[in-house]
Order: C-alpha cells, then structure tokens, then sequence
C-alpha cells in the first residue's frame, strides 16, 4: 500500500509543478503582451505628437517665409525704413545726437539719411530674427539658423556700421554749423544782411577752418517801422547783438565793410559800418561783436 501512496503524492508534486510553470508562463506572455501594448500605444501616441508638431510647424514655416519676404520688401523700400529710423530710432541710444549739434536743423537729408535707413533696416532685422526665434524650433531648423545668422548679423555688422555712419553724419552737421550760414531770413524779419566766408590757415588760432560770418539788420520783437536791431553770426552761432534804444533804425543797403579780398586780416581788423536813418554811423569788429563792443555815433 505504501508504494502506490508514494506514487501518488509524486504525481500530484509534479502536476502543481507543471500547473505552477504554465501558470508562471502564462502569466510571463501576459506581462510581456501588456508591456508591447504600452510600448505601441507610447509609439502610436508618439506619432501623433510628431505629426501634431509637423503639422504646426509647417503652419510656422509658412508664417517665417511671409515674414522674410515681408521684411525683406519693406527694406526694398528704402522709405519704411527710412521712417522708422528717422522718427523711431532717432529717440535711442543707437542713433544719439552729438551735443555739439545745437540747432538739430543743419542736420541736411542726404547727410543722415544713410544712417536713418540703416537704423530702421537694423530694427527690422531684429524684429524678424526674434519671430523665427521664437519656440518651438522642431522641425524649423532652417528658419533658426536663418534667425541666429541675422542675430549675428545685426551684432556684428549693421549695428556697428549704423553708429559709425551716424558719428560721420553728425560731424557733418558740426562741421556745417561753422562753415555755412545760418537760415536767418527763413525764421526772422531781416532788411539787409552782409556776410563774410574766411578760409583760415593752419597758423591761425583754431587751426585750419572754414568760417562764414554773417551780419543781419534785423528787428526787435515789437518794433515796427524798420530795421533797428543788429545780429551777428558765426556759421549758425549768434556771437553778438545790439538794439538802438531811441526808435533808430538802420539803413539798408548802405555797408561800408572792410574788403578782405586782397590783404591779411584778422577778426579785431575787419570792421563793418552801417548808417543809420537819423544820421547816425554803427561801427564794430568781427572780435568785438563776440564781446558785443558796438560803437554807435552821431555827427
């Protein structure tokens, strides 16, 4: 009897075995069919990211091609940019004025307008390198490279030539403020005017220069009747003034200037005269004028 009870219990032993290792297996296959069905729904969920992304960034790349033929064209233009830099970026850092400029209307057109197109052709630059800048940049490879290379662009080249044009363009100005006459008869009321341009040596004081100096019959404000009042310019900088303080005025047409045409002279040696209506003569220098020395006599 012990022999079959053995037998027995060994079978039974090996049939949990076995049920115990299908079991383990199946479980295994059940395990590994779950871990495909997540790696495929991960995979499948990944591909409509890709696609979604794709399909965003084609919309971007459409809109980053719009936007650098739209740039492009308004700096084809000249006037757009041209605008933005005179009236926008002329009120920044990058196109400050040189405080030597003192009247901002000697600043000509041709002279600046260089200057103010760059400026506003940097701003555009700077404005589509940020739009193709601007995240996400999957898939939008060209349009990133094309954003960084105008970022390098601008930092390197066209912001430092903007500055230097400027400089150059308002040393022009400086240069025009001295070496031209100021628009007197556009802002005042003027009945004559005499004007002398001297070519200074380098052995003058200053050194070598050009100056136009110019001396205008002018009015007081609230005077009428004619021309009682004189002013003296340097270029574009008034140097001297003088009013007659009895009703007097000056007579125009009537210079008796010294002739700087032939000869040596110097400031404290060009004299100018003008007679007055009343009989009087007004007699002053060119140095004299800076330091308002006006001589005016009677008989």
């Amino acid at each position: 009897m012990t022999e079959p009870v053995v037998a027995q219990s060994y079978h039974r032993q090996l049939a949990a075995v076995l049920l115990a290792d299908a079991t383990a297996g199946q479980a295994r296959e059940q395990h590994q069919r779950l871990r495909a069905d997540e790696a495929e729904a991960r995979r499948r969920r990944a591909d409509v990211t890709e696609q979604e992304q794709r399909r965003k960034a084609q919309g971007r790349r459409e809109n980053d091609y719009a936007a650098m033929v739209f740039a492009a064209l308004i700096c084809l233009t000249v006037l757009g940019p041209y605008l933005i830099g005179h009236f926008a970026i002329r009120r920044t850092s990058l196109l400050a004025p040189d405080l030597r400029v003192f009247d901002g209307a000697v600043r000509g057109l041709t002279d600046h307008f260089g200057p103010d197109y760059l400026a506003g052709a940097a701003a555009v630059t700077a404005v589509l390198a940020v739009f193709l800048l601007v995240r996400p940049w999957s898939f939008r490879v060209s349009s990133v490279v094309i954003g960084w290379a105008l970022v390098a662009g601008l930092v390197a080249w066209l912001l430092p030539l903007t500055t230097t044009k400027w400089h150059d363009a308002e040393q022009t100005s400086v240069t025009k403020l001295a070496s031209t006459a100021f628009p007197f008869n556009d802002r005042f009321y003027s009945c004559d005017g005499y004007r002398y341009s001297i070519n200074w040596s380098a052995g003058a004081v200053g050194g070598a220069r050009s100056e136009v100096w110019q001396i205008y019959l002018s009015q007081a404000a609230g005077f009428a009747g004619g021309c009682n009042r004189i002013d003296v310019y340097n270029g574009w900088q008034r140097v001297g003034v003088f009013t007659t303080g009895d009703g007097d005025t000056f007579l125009s047409g009537r210079w008796a200037n010294t002739d700087i045409s032939v000869g040596v002279f110097y400031l404290n040696t060009i004299w100018v005269s003008v007679p007055t209506r009343n009989g009087g003569t007004m007699r002053f220098t060119l140095e004299g004028a800076q330091h308002n020395e006006f001589l005016l006599s009677y008989g």
